[in-house]
């Protein structure tokens, strides 16, 4: 695989913490593609260079990483709504009208 000369402890440093061989290769392969796709759309030569290539796996990760625990949360939030019974309190058995006098 093509890593531009990219580590993966490069972009655990980057990063913070350490991901997955899965998750580089993966991130290296969208970077690539994304890298290729951005030099051919603007023909800039600053998109080709490596610390750009960084940035872009680097974008990969965080996205990934924000996708992830966003549906876990949804998950989450969806088994909550079906483990509790939906109580409307919106709706009155008994409506009291309360009139005043006209002035």
């Amino acid at each position: 695989m093509n890593t531009n000369g990219v580590r993966k402890e490069e972009i655990d440093r980057r990063l913070g913490f350490r991901i997955t061989d899965s998750r580089f290769e993966k991130a290296v392969e969208y970077a690539l593609k994304k890298q290729i796709r951005i030099g051919e759309r603007e023909g800039h030569i600053q998109v080709l260079r490596r610390w750009y290539f960084i940035e872009l796996v680097v974008e990969y990760v965080r996205n990934a990483a924000l996708s992830e625990l966003t549906m876990d949360l949804c998950r989450i939030v969806y088994n909550m709504e079906n483990e509790c019974p939906v109580i409307n309190h919106g709706t009155h058995t008994r409506t009291h009208i309360v009139t005043s006098p006209a002035l």
